[in-house]
Formats: C-alpha cells, sequence, structure tokens
C-alpha cells in the first residue's frame, strides 16, 4: 500500500501542509513533493489516458491545459492535435484495453470484477474523491459507460467507485497500479492500439508486436485446406507461405473439422500429426443429401481417440431461396438433432454453425438453434459457436442459456460492428479461428491465396486491436481457452 506524509512547511507567517508520497512505481523515485496526479501522468500512466490535456498528434500529455495551450500549441504551432468528440470512440477503446489487461493482471474476467476488488481493498481516497468534476471528465466517463453497456447517467457516487468509469480516476488508478506491479506497470504505460475503432491507421507506435507466440486454430478445415493447397503435410504448407508469415507465431494446436460423411474417414492421414485434433459431424448445407443421416457412423467416429468434438452442425439458410426456407430448416433440424444427441452421449463438445441471408434471419436462427440444445443438453455443456457476427442481443441470450459457451473470431474481426460485440465478452470467452481455406485475412490477400491455419496470427492482430491489449496478453489466453473447451489441458 502507498503511504502518504505530510510535511510542514514554514511559509509566510503561518506554517501550511505540502503532501509527501512515495511512488511505488519508480525503481528510485524519492518522495514526491507536489502532485502526485501530475507525476501519475507523466510517469506512469499512456498518453492518452487524460485525452484533453494531450496533444493527440504528437502523442504526448502536458498534465495541464494551460502547459499544453502555452507551451505545446502556441509555441510550436501545434492545434491539429486538439482532442475532438471524433476522437472520444478512439479514447474509449484505449481505456478498455487498459481496464481489461489490469483485470488479466489481478487474475478477474472483466472489468467490472475490479470495482468489487477496489471497494473490499479500499483502494481510493474520499478526500480525492470530493474534488470537483469537470463536464469534459463527465462526458468521458458517460461515453465509457455506455461502452461498458452500464448507465451512463448513475456514476456520480464515486466514494467507493460503484461503476467502470470510476475506475480511471487517478486515485483508483494509482492504486491498482502500484499492486499490479512495477511490470504491469510498465505495460499499462506502453499500450496503445495500432488501429483505432473505425478501422484507420493510428500515427502512434504499435505496442502489439508480431513477436513470435503460439496460438491454436480452434476451428479449420485441415483435409480440405491440404488438397487445396496439394500439401501432404504441415511443415509443406507452412514453407509454402512463408513470404506470407514474416513474424507469424508457432501453432501447436489446430482443430480440424471434418463435416462430411464421405470425409470421415480421411483424417487418418492426417492423425499422426502431432497437435491436430479433430471434430466429426455434418454441415447444415450437406442435410439434404440422400443418406447423411447415420447416428451409428457418427457414434463409431466420435470414439475415436482424436475426436474431441461433434460439428460443425447448426443452421444455415444463405443457399436457399425464401419459398424453400421451411422445409431446409427442418431439414437441417432433424440432422441437427441427430448430431446432439450424440455430443450429449458422448459428453463432447458441440460446433455451432448459424448462417441467415440477413441479422434478423440470421438472429432467429440462432434462438432456434438454442432452443434445439436446451431440450437436448445440459445447461453446463461446452458450446463452441463458430465465427460470430451476432449482436450483443444475441451474445447475451448464447450466454444466458449456455454459460460454458466459447465464441469463435475469425478475419471477421476486422468489421467494426464485431469488434464492438467482442469488447463485451469475457476474455475467457474468446476462441481464435481461421476457418480455412475459407476467409483469408485482409492482409494475406495476395493474388489466389486461399487461407492457412498458419494465417490465424493476423486473426489475433485484429483481436488485440479490439481490445487493446498486447499479443503476449491475449494469446495465451486463447490457447487456454481451445483447450479447455476441447478438453486439451494435459496436452499442452
Amino acid at each position: 500500500m502507498v503511504e502518504d506524509k505530510v510535511e510542514e512547511v514554514q511559509g509566510e507567517g503561518k506554517r501550511r501542509k505540502r503532501p509527501l508520497t512515495k511512488c511505488g512505481l519508480c525503481a528510485d523515485c524519492p518522495e514526491i513533493k507536489g502532485s502526485y496526479k501530475r507525476h501519475l501522468q507523466h510517469h506512469h500512466l499512456p498518453w492518452y489516458f487524460h485525452p484533453v490535456v494531450a496533444c493527440w498528434e504528437h502523442k504526448i500529455n502536458m498534465g495541464q491545459l494551460g502547459n499544453l495551450i502555452t507551451n505545446h500549441r502556441e509555441k510550436d504551432n501545434c492545434w491539429e492535435g486538439k482532442f475532438r468528440d471524433a476522437q472520444l470512440s478512439q479514447w474509449v477503446g484505449f481505456i478498455s484495453g487498459v481496464l481489461f489487461y489490469l483485470a488479466s493482471v489481478f487474475g478477474l474476467n472483466h472489468p467490472a470484477q475490479l470495482i468489487e476488488l477496489v471497494q473490499k481493498n479500499g483502494w481510493h481516497s474520499s478526500k480525492a474523491f470530493g474534488m470537483e468534476v469537470s463536464l469534459g471528465t463527465v462526458q468521458l466517463w458517460k461515453e465509457l459507460e455506455k461502452w461498458f453497456g452500464g448507465n451512463p447517467t448513475v456514476f456520480y457516487r464515486l466514494d467507493p467507485p460503484e461503476t467502470i468509469a470510476g475506475l480511471t480516476h487517478f486515485s483508483v488508478m494509482r492504486h491498482l497500479l502500484v499492486n499490479a506491479g512495477r511490470k504491469a506497470a510498465g505495460v499499462v504505460r506502453s499500450m496503445e492500439t495500432f488501429v483505432n475503432p473505425q478501422g484507420e491507421k493510428s500515427k502512434g507506435t504499435s505496442t502489439i508486436s508480431r513477436s513470435d507466440c503460439e496460438l491454436a486454430d480452434s476451428h479449420c478445415h485441415l483435409v480440405t485446406t491440404m488438397a487445396v493447397h496439394k500439401c501432404w503435410a504441415l511443415n509443406d504448407l507452412k514453407r509454402k507461405h512463408e513470404w506470407l508469415m514474416e513474424g507469424a507465431g508457432e501453432v501447436p494446436v489446430i482443430i480440424c473439422n471434418v463435416v462430411h460423411k464421405n470425409c470421415w474417414r480421411s483424417w487418418a492421414d492426417y492423425k499422426h500429426i502431432r497437435g491436430v485434433y479433430f471434430t466429426f459431424g455434418i454441415h447444415p448445407s450437406l442435410a439434404g443429401e440422400r443418406g447423411i443421416l447415420d447416428e451409428d457412423q457418427l457414434t463409431v467416429m466420435s470414439e475415436e481417440k482424436y475426436c474431441r468434438g461433434i460439428g460443425e452442425c447448426g443452421f444455415d439458410t444463405t443457399r436457399c431461396s425464401t419459398d424453400d426456407r421451411a422445409e431446409v430448416v427442418d431439414k437441417q433440424e432433424q440432422v441437427f438433432r441427430m448430431q446432439l444427441r450424440v455430443a450429449g452421449r458422448r459428453k463432447l463438445p458441440v460446433v455451432i454453425h448459424v448462417r441467415g441471408r440477413e441479422a434478423q434471419e440470421q438472429a432467429w436462427l440462432s434462438t432456434k438453434a438454442m432452443g434445439v440444445m436446451r431440450e437436448m443438453l445440459d445447461r453446463t455443456h461446452r458450446v463452441h459457436v463458430h465465427c460470430f457476427t451476432g449482436t450483443i442481443a444475441t451474445y447475451q441470450e448464447w450466454q444466458r442459456t449456455f454459460p460454458r459457451a466459447m465464441f469463435g473470431f475469425t478475419s471477421k474481426i476486422e468489421e467494426l460492428e464485431v469488434r464492438k460485440v467482442a469488447r463485451m465478452m469475457r476474455l475467457q470467452q474468446i476462441l481464435l479461428e481461421s476457418d480455412a481455406p475459407y476467409l483469408v485475412p485482409e492482409d494475406k490477400r495476395h493474388g489466389h491465396v486461399r487461407n492457412s491455419p498458419f494465417f490465424v496470427e493476423s486473426n489475433l492482430t485484429g483481436l488485440c486491436a479490439a481490445f487493446n491489449l498486447p499479443r503476449s496478453v491475449l494469446g495465451p489466453i486463447t490457447v487456454k481457452n481451445c483447450c479447455e473447451m476441447y478438453g486439451l489441458d494435459n496436452r499442452m
């Protein structure tokens, strides 16, 4: 705990008190005479933390508005870096990343849990919270509360803080950083995403480095990918695209989805590859094929040593007309129920595929899928929602129905709306997918290149931008989530 002292200073005819504060974050920091808030701003918080007194052109924080105007804007003639309303959403993205990171440091799932931590340990200052709050700060807090789904009008009780917005007060942040440790404080100091919520390149320096780290591809079609690329070994596939993979990490875990009955036996050609595991099922778009309902054969496949799940299965109406939709959905439901029966008996996770021609239809199909699953599976069953692009309401419905559900993100994470929904999730609910050979990431779309499990690092970069977290933090979390979903904890 940071200790505050008071030094009595002899003034002109009277004695006054001046605070002496131990920083607790600097290696050799003397007692701070004066404002701890300014010390925190200049030495331990990111430049954007107090946006109104920062230059958004040169990425520096001047501490006070007067210093910013007289010592920077007027002296250097830099008025372009003024904080504007258009940058409000970018600031919210930056701050949410800091809060998510601090939550992970304390072993919490979501920044909202930091509130209870602060209250429990008394990491706030009544005196500090008695200070007047400016109208500019109120606007920032309102926007932050809206982003996290809170009530933007209820955050004025700050002693102790009762909302996420209250966590950004310097007094609370001081205690969080000190108790997180110097290493974590150093990460917070350097955190800045290189893509803002509008998808534009930032002029700042990226902390989302492309250094090597181990990743897990929780959903791909490896059998089809190897055939498309005419490769028979993973090393051959990796060497084929080395020119597109500079700085990419290793992918020691690959979950291969075999989604056609005729391909179920082809998995044997790849079972010898270390780190490759399989799910067997029938893609909903194939539900109308003759002889596809073979529950006995699927049960046999589910008993194989390297089988870790059932699917992908669910509903898909993207290839049918409006007139045929009801008939197609009925056939898909029959095949879906068959696969759920096998998954329930074998206690295997189920991979869910839900696609509609438009957002409203997709939301309806998601609700229908959850209704069928609720009838046939236990509430605690493991569910992998593949390539999630739904709304916040759909995510919340999945979470209520199946609390252990996790959500896979492909190259669709490049889209702004998908990122907004991803931010609402706990980090422990996120899975990384390539969906190879489909959905090629934007930075790999050169000529006729098809997707590969080794391109999954591009999707991680998109997730890092969404959460404003470094790869070194988010990468291992997605690997751990994949192992938990598919029962691979003892195999890493």
